[in-house]
């Protein structure tokens, strides 16, 4: 399907905020890989499952906003929203990922001094 190439700016614009929450899903995945420790094998699955569902969430972006069409300019624009999302809000949300993580541990040892 044919469509005018006044869109373009805005599929750029789609896809790199696309670019941005897969990279916000890969953090993610990161920041749980380290939880999982030394468990190579549910590691690697929590990695392939990250980004299995960022794979599909850009395909499916792809195909809504763009009729399918791969172009230089889309790949470019998830990179560029990757990186900006590595560079600027990965420090963000992994402090925010530790705080609720110790709330709710910091949570679990108040019971238990409780109930001593």
């Amino acid at each position: 399907m044919l469509y005018s190439s006044l869109t373009q700016p805005q599929v750029f614009i789609v896809m790199l905020c696309i670019g941005v929450i897969c990279g916000l899903i890969l953090s993610m995945s990161k920041y749980f890989g380290k939880k999982l420790g030394k468990h190579n094998i549910i590691k690697q699955i929590n990695y392939l499952i990250y980004i299995v569902a960022s794979f599909l969430l850009f395909i499916a972006t792809n195909l809504l906003s763009n009729y399918g069409q791969f172009r230089f300019y889309v790949f470019f624009s998830t990179i560029i929203g990757i990186i900006i999302e590595q560079i600027f809000f990965e420090k963000i949300w992994t402090l925010l990922y530790k705080k609720c993580y110790n709330l709710r541990d910091g949570r679990k040892k108040h019971k238990k001094e409780k109930n001593k």
